[in-house]
């Protein structure tokens, strides 16, 4: 047996960063994180960002690492 995926993998990992795309008045994660860093210390929020890990399941989604981390190294 054999299961294909196609562009079910990309709208998933679209929703964990676009809630609103099925209706969900949510932040997504780049906006959680921001918000989160947003509450320290310039030099504090840094390091923070530098040290985020990802976990789970939802972690080996294909580009999520890039999409999280690219926001926070700017």
């Amino acid at each position: 047996h054999q299961i294909v995926l196609g562009i079910e993998c990309i709208r998933c990992t679209e929703l964990l960063q676009q809630p609103h795309f099925i209706g969900l008045d949510e932040m997504g994660l780049n906006e959680c994180l921001h918000q989160l860093l947003s509450g320290y210390p310039p030099h504090v929020a840094l390091a923070l960002a530098r040290n985020v890990v990802l976990t789970g399941a939802s972690a080996q989604l294909r580009h999520l690492s890039t999409r999280i981390h690219q926001p926070l190294q700017a």
